[in-house]
């Protein structure tokens, strides 16, 4: 069967609705996660952690590259 061709990348950012679907897709369980960077995001980093915890997810800081860990 094998991969489709790639299709044309997108250079805009992403908003909520992205980062909703993005969330109900991977977090699934109560040991799901998920890597999320900010910079793919047009909102600030701080607003979209204030956001997240405000709904009940967990937040994983990483070791200082921008990402971090969203959790159940």
């Amino acid at each position: 069967m094998g991969l489709s061709p790639k299709g044309p990348l997108s250079t805009s950012k992403l908003g909520w609705q992205e980062l909703d679907k993005a969330l109900k897709l991977f977090i699934t369980k109560t040991d799901s996660m998920m890597v999320l960077n900010p910079d793919d995001y047009e909102m600030p980093r701080s607003e979209i952690i204030n956001e997240l915890k405000k709904n009940g997810y967990s937040i994983h800081s990483d070791n200082g590259s921008g990402t971090f860990y969203v959790g159940a």
